[in-house]
């Protein structure tokens, strides 16, 4: 997916509970001195693994693909 097709359909979850606590999640990898993973990822401690689950996640356009959203539900396709 091009940078214009994914800022025309992609968006932030506009519900901000949810984004506050997705942020709580990444704030506290970050302040623990890792990357900023996706908080619905199990970190592996494997680098290469762990790579494919710095948000937003190697995975996330797939599953927006199928199901409208991310895992944790922070992008999702704009309505």
């Amino acid at each position: 997916m091009n940078a214009t097709k994914y800022q025309d359909e992609i968006m932030l979850n506009p519900d901000e509970n949810v984004l506050k606590q997705l942020a709580e999640a990444e704030k506290k990898f970050l302040l623990e001195g890792k990357q900023a993973y996706c908080p619905c990822r199990i970190i592996t401690g494997k680098e290469l693994a762990d790579r494919k689950i710095i948000c937003p996640c190697y995975f996330y356009m797939g599953e927006i693909e199928l199901q409208g959203h991310c895992q944790c539900s922070l992008y999702m396709v704009k309505k």
